[in-house]
């Protein structure tokens, strides 16, 4: 190769490169671009699927069978619905985080007399000595809190900032999801159409159980939520907190979204208001106690029948995916964490049905477990060398 041959393979190949950095480079902002306006979108999209089964029962019950007068019922129905619930929960909602807000330094310093003569009497737990009063406390993990604090101060700013074009989000998702109701089956076939023909027949299988187990999650966690909610309101009504009873109630019914970790939050926060309203030990034990029973009976015996029997995700896994999603994508993650992980074990089961075989009950006998040798006549006798 002569030096212009040479020149010319290192000039063309460091242009390619340099071409190559930069559609990597706009293919990131592009990429960041949609992701920052795609969440009316995704809505948009879920709403729509939700809602899909739903239009094809009243589009089969229709004397000409065409979609578009179903989709008008249905959409209809739900947006009056929806901003029904709206006008009843938003002004009383606001009214009592109104409420709230007004009296929290009444609250704040009931709440600080009753942990102080609480940790008055008891100043040892075991091996860790406990501070004198709550201002101690505080002290110990000031940096702490006050890290927390900078860190909602400044979330609270960017939702003051972004307040515009998340209404503007509002008002794009449902005409998103009119538009996607009505052509959904036409979008989904051409979709098909645009798969190779060996592999259509498999992921449609796929698709409609990953859609089944899905859609059937979603739907079922949105009526226990809501059902869960309306009866933690009865329940704290019942119970004497009136001023918050609502607030708390709606609380409650979206942290029980969140599998675990949304109870213990929910009794946390029912117990510091009613300890904050001066509620003695007994009061706050009593709420505990309503809302401890309220959860179990939902958790072994609503939600297993609305949610659980489409779901099939062990405990642990269960656990596992939700812990995975909050690290990687938040709340968001933890709320759809369980569904994503029920959908990739469908398709891992149709990619390998031995997973879906039961277990041989030999393996499942005690004799088939594998023993340790223990015992000094079970040890082995050394083998004589040979002469």
């Amino acid at each position: 190769m002569t030096q212009a041959q040479a020149f010319r393979t290192g000039f063309f190949a460091a242009l390619g490169v340099a071409a190559l950095a930069l559609l990597l480079l706009a293919g990131w902002y592009f990429l960041g671009a949609v992701l920052s306006i795609a969440t009316p979108f995704v809505v948009a999209v879920v709403v729509a699927l939700l809602l899909d089964p739903l239009v094809d029962w009243v589009q089969a019950r229709t004397t000409r069978k065409r979609r578009l007068p179903a989709v008008f019922i249905v959409f209809l129905l739900f947006l009056l619905g929806f901003v029904g619930l709206l006008m009843f929960l938003v002004p009383n909602l606001m009214q009592q985080a109104g409420n709230l807000a007004e009296n929290f330094p009444v609250y704040l310093n009931r709440v600080e007399k009753a942990t102080d003569d609480w940790l008055s009497t008891h100043r040892q737990v075991g091996s860790v000595t406990l501070p004198e009063n709550l201002r101690e406390l505080v002290g110990r993990y000031s940096g702490q809190v006050s890290t927390v604090l900078r860190a909602s101060i400044g979330h609270m700013v960017g939702i003051v900032l972004g307040s515009v074009s998340r209404l503007l989000s509002v008002v794009l998702i449902p005409i998103i999801t009119f538009y996607l109701l009505v052509d959904i089956d036409r979008l989904r076939a051409r979709f098909l159409f645009l798969l190779p023909e060996g592999i259509r027949g498999s992921f449609q299988r796929s698709a409609a159980d990953v859609g089944d187990v899905f859609g059937h999650y979603v739907r079922g966690l949105m009526i226990v939520c809501s059902a869960y909610a309306a009866v933690a309101v009865i329940v704290l009504l019942a119970l004497g907190l009136e001023a918050y009873a609502l607030l708390l109630g709606v609380a409650a019914g979206a942290l029980y979204a969140v599998p675990y970790l949304g109870a213990a939050i929910t009794l946390l926060l029912a117990s510091v208001i009613s300890l904050a309203q001066g509620g003695g030990g007994g009061k706050v034990a009593a709420v505990v106690f309503a809302l401890v029973v309220l959860t179990q009976v939902f958790d072994n015996l609503i939600t297993p029948r609305v949610v659980g029997g489409k779901v099939g995700l062990h405990p642990v896994l269960s656990l596992f995916a939700l812990i995975l999603g909050g690290e990687l994508f938040g709340l968001w993650g933890m709320l759809l964490a369980v569904p994503m992980a029920a959908s990739i074990q469908v398709v891992l089961y149709r990619l390998f049905p031995r997973l879906t075989a039961p277990t041989p009950l030999s393996l499942l006998s005690p004799e088939s477990r594998p023993r340790l040798r223990t015992a000094p006549d079970a040890v082995p006798e050394a083998v004589p060398p040979a002469p």
